[in-house]
């Protein structure tokens, strides 16, 4: 049979160092293709259908042969850390999952592995990380990843640069709640993401240089992200997304608390989705963004203890939402909203809320069109309304405006006057103070 295709069909009975999810004494069907590739520690081409768990005590001759796996690989609740049993391994059909394995400190025995068929996960966010692991290096001859790859809760994991073969992620790339990763280098020869980019979670994580080679994202980015975690607490700049200059979805700057600006975004046209910027403490403005023209979703500025101005939306025309401020969080020193001079048009409603400092809507004279309602709520300092002159169509029904100490009620009736010179039918819900202090006129 030398040179030849043949099967191989024998009874492996592994007991707990290696169960298959049907049974755990099964038949093991090997089908190999030639006999020149013989190597000298026994590997050769040969497949091993099905779906293979390795937890337990895995022996280094488990796996015997197998090149291939043609269903996913599951390596969990491993008591040894001894991977040898993969040392043939170059491709996996499906998916490769290392997850919960409190021991494991290297992935020595997967430095053959070349394809991925589906994703790659390295610690889950819900299943459990791998608490000792501190390096993936093993898997630097990997070329191919068919879906997401994922690299989550790994506390001693310091890098992942055995990635830098990798040179597109068809689905998402998720780096989150790696309590010791300093840096991403490695990862510098992705130039696409097909869906999302999730950065979170990350305390020790100083900058994203290693995305240097990124350019293109299908889905959102998230920079720092509640859901996962919260931000990145050490990260002081996003330099390393300089060459980005696509994101058909969201960007979301969350809870960076030392990020200082935001340059890396500085190639950045258009976003598909919303952008939004929130509790990052040491952020005062939003250079970086001053290529945004047009905001898909809504514009979130909201949680920035220390933001002075928007400084950054020079070039935004068009937004699907505004919400400078919110709610339960606004941003306590804004006094400076002027960069917004270029936006003609917000699709929905606009919002004004919690700005404790600031004094004018200087910015926003050439808004000319809002889709929705407008609220303008809990400003202190807000003296007047006179920059909302130009506004030509409102086609929410309610203007509320409350909480503004001292911005006079001559300010409302003078936006009211304005809005039903076009026709507007709706009504202002106000409050202001009494009706005889002086404004200016509005011409």
């Amino acid at each position: 049979m030398h040179g030849g295709v043949y099967s191989l069909v024998k009874s492996v009975c592994l007991g707990a160092a290696l169960s298959f999810f049907s049974s755990a004494c099964v038949e093991e069907k090997l089908i190999a293709v030639g006999m020149e590739g013989v190597t000298e520690d026994g590997c050769v081409p040969a497949v091993c259908e099905g779906d293979y768990n390795l937890t337990g005590v895995v022996k280094g001759d488990a796996l015997p042969g197998c090149t291939v796996i043609g269903g996913n690989l599951s390596i969990y609740e491993m008591e040894a850390v001894d991977l040898r049993a993969l040392r043939c391994l170059e491709e996996i059909k499906g998916n490769l999952n290392i997850w919960a394995n409190p021991e494991l400190e290297t992935l020595e025995g997967l430095e053959r592995l070349r394809r991925v068929g589906r994703s790659l996960t390295v610690g889950s966010s819900i299943l459990g990380g791998n608490e000792k692991l501190t390096g993936i290096e093993a898997l630097s001859g990997l070329e191919f990843v068919g879906e997401t790859v994922a690299v989550n809760n790994n506390d001693l994991l310091e890098n992942c640069l055995s990635l830098d073969a990798l040179e597109s992620v068809p689905a998402d790339l998720q780096i989150v709640g790696n309590q010791n990763l300093a840096d991403i280098d490695g990862l510098q020869n992705i130039a696409r993401v097909g869906r999302h980019v999730i950065i979170a979670a990350n305390p020790s994580l100083q900058n994203l240089d290693g995305l240097a080679g990124l350019k293109k994202v299908g889905g959102d980015v998230e920079i720092g992200y509640e859901r996962a975690g919260g931000g990145n607490a050490a990260l002081s700049n996003v330099d390393g997304l300089a060459s980005l200059t696509a994101i058909e979805g969201g960007l979301s700057v969350t809870d960076n608390e030392q990020l200082e600006n935001l340059a890396g975004f500085v190639g950045l046209k258009a976003l598909g989705g919303q952008l939004s910027v929130e509790g990052n403490d040491a952020l005062r403005d939003l250079r970086g963004l001053d290529s945004l023209t047009r905001i898909g979703g809504q514009v979130r500025i909201c949680g920035n203890d220390n933001l002075l101005s928007v400084d950054g939306l020079s070039a935004l025309e068009w937004a699907k939402e505004l919400n400078l401020g919110c709610l339960d969080s606004g941003n306590p020193l804004l006094e400076d909203i002027s960069a917004l001079s270029g936006l003609r048009h917000v699709d929905g409603p606009v919002t004004i809320y919690q700005l404790r400092s600031l004094a004018t809507l200087e910015g926003l004279e050439g808004l000319e069109y809002i889709g929705g309602e407008l609220f303008i709520y809990g400003n202190p300092s807000l003296i007047s309304l006179r920059a909302l002159r130009n506004i030509e169509v409102l086609m929410g029904w309610i203007i509320v405006i409350f909480g503004n100490k001292i911005l006079p009620m001559c300010e409302i009736v003078n936006l009211k006057g304005v809005l039903d010179s076009h026709g507007w039918p709706g009504t202002i819900y106000g409050e202001g103070l009494d009706s005889y202090l002086p404004c200016d006129p509005w011409s």
